[in-house]
């Protein structure tokens, strides 16, 4: 069994991993954003159903990815408070 200082640094770790893992998924969220923006500017002024479908696959995309990133982060906070616990 490991004791409470190697559970420290793996907690540690963990969270350095996570937080990295967020600020990839604000940069996914960046590009999601660019991405919408090119394709409402490439479909302006078209009414095509299936322009409209595909920014709002990328609008839920982006919110599900932020709605993950904010998640992680309450992840590494939690994480934080427990390591400064034990």
């Amino acid at each position: 069994m490991a004791n409470i200082e190697q559970i420290k640094v793996i907690i540690t770790a963990a969270t350095r991993d996570t937080e990295d893992i967020v600020t990839e998924v604000h940069g996914l969220c960046d590009r999601l954003d660019e991405a919408m923006v090119r394709l409402r500017t490439a479909a302006s002024g078209s009414s095509h159903p299936k322009a409209d479908e595909a920014i709002r696959f990328l609008q839920q995309a982006r919110d599900r990815l932020d709605e993950a990133g904010t998640l992680a982060r309450g992840a590494v906070d939690a994480a934080g408070v427990y390591r400064a616990l034990i």
